[in-house]
C-alpha cells in the first residue's frame, strides 16, 4: 500500500472490543478479537452476583456467532467504565433481538447512558427491528460521547422493569388472592385514594363478553361489575384519584371498562 494511502486509515487512541456473557476471547468474521466480559477489568467487579449470561436461541435469521449471538441479563443498574483519553469517543451498540433465558423479548425495555449523556431511553430492540423495512436481524446503535478531564468513559445500562404499585377495584370491596383469575393477585377499594367528589358506587350484574385481546385472566368479573359514577348534579363534578409515586420513573396507567 502506497504511505500516502496509509494516512487515510483512522487509528483510534482508545480502542475496545467487549463481547457481552464469553469469559474469554473469540474473532469475529472480520478477524477482530473481542474480549470477553465476564472476566474484563472493565466490568463490574459484582458482574457475576448482578447478572447472568446468555445465548441467543430462536433465530429466524443467519447472524454472526461475534458479537451477536450472546448477550448480558440485567434487571437493576449496569456500568461498564473505561479509562481513555480526553476527547470525542465513538461508540457502537450492537443489538440482536433474539430469545434469551426463555424471558419475553417484547418485554424488554432499558435506557443507555454515558458521561451524563442519554444515549437511548425507555428502548425495545426487538420493536425497532420489527419495524425496519427491509426485514433485518440485527441493528446497530453508534454515538459520539465527548470525554473530559476525569479521562472515563461509563456507559450504563437501565432495565425497565415494571413494578405494581396499586391495583384498585374501583367502587368495589377488596378482592382476595383466591377470588383473582387464578394469578393470586389482591385487588384493594379505592376509597382511600379517592379525592374531592366521591361519586355513587352502582353494581351491575352484567354479562361480560370477553375477546383474544382481552381473555377472562384480564380480570375477575367483579372488577368489571362495579364501578363509581359522577353523576349529573353540576359540570363542576369531577372524581379524582390520587396516588403517591416516585419521581423520575415512567408509569403505566390499565384501566379496566
Amino acid at each position: 500500500m502506497p504511505l500516502h494511502s496509509k494516512r487515510l486509515l483512522y487509528i483510534p487512541s482508545d480502542y475496545f472490543l467487549l463481547n457481552y456473557s464469553s469469559s474469554y476471547s473469540l474473532s469475529d468474521a472480520d478477524g477482530r478479537t473481542w474480549d470477553g466480559d465476564g472476566h474484563s477489568k472493565f466490568s463490574p467487579s459484582n458482574i457475576s452476583n448482578t447478572s447472568s449470561k446468555s445465548t441467543a436461541s430462536g433465530q429466524n435469521l443467519p447472524v454472526n456467532l461475534v458479537p451477536y449471538m450472546f448477550a448480558r441479563i440485567f434487571r437493576s443498574q449496569f456500568t461498564y467504565t473505561f479509562p481513555v483519553s480526553i476527547g470525542p469517543k465513538f461508540i457502537r451498540l450492537y443489538f440482536f433481538p433474539a430469545n434469551y433465558s426463555d424471558l419475553d423479548i417484547a418485554n424488554s425495555f432499558f435506557s443507555v447512558t454515558s458521561s451524563g449523556h442519554t444515549l437511548l431511553s425507555n428502548f425495545s430492540a426487538f420493536l425497532t427491528v420489527s419495524a425496519m423495512k427491509p426485514a433485518v436481524a440485527t441493528l446497530r446503535k453508534e454515538f459520539i460521547v465527548n470525554v473530559r478531564d476525569n479521562q472515563r468513559l461509563n456507559i450504563t445500562f437501565l432495565p425497565s422493569v415494571l413494578e405494581t404499585l396499586y391495583r384498585l377495584n374501583v367502587g368495589g370491596n377488596d378482592v382476595s388472592v383466591t377470588n383473582d383469575t387464578r394469578m393470586f393477585r389482591l385487588w384493594r377499594p379505592d376509597d382511600n385514594y379517592t379525592y374531592a367528589a366521591y361519586g355513587f358506587t352502582p353494581y351491575s350484574d352484567v354479562a361480560i363478553r370477553y375477546t383474544q385481546e382481552t381473555p377472562p385472566y384480564t380480570a375477575p368479573k367483579i372488577v368489571c361489575t362495579s364501578s363509581r359514577t359522577m353523576g349529573n348534579q353540576s359540570l363542576k363534578y369531577n372524581l379524582t384519584w390520587r396516588f403517591l409515586v416516585d419521581s423520575g420513573f415512567y408509569y403505566l396507567l390499565r384501566l379496566h371498562f
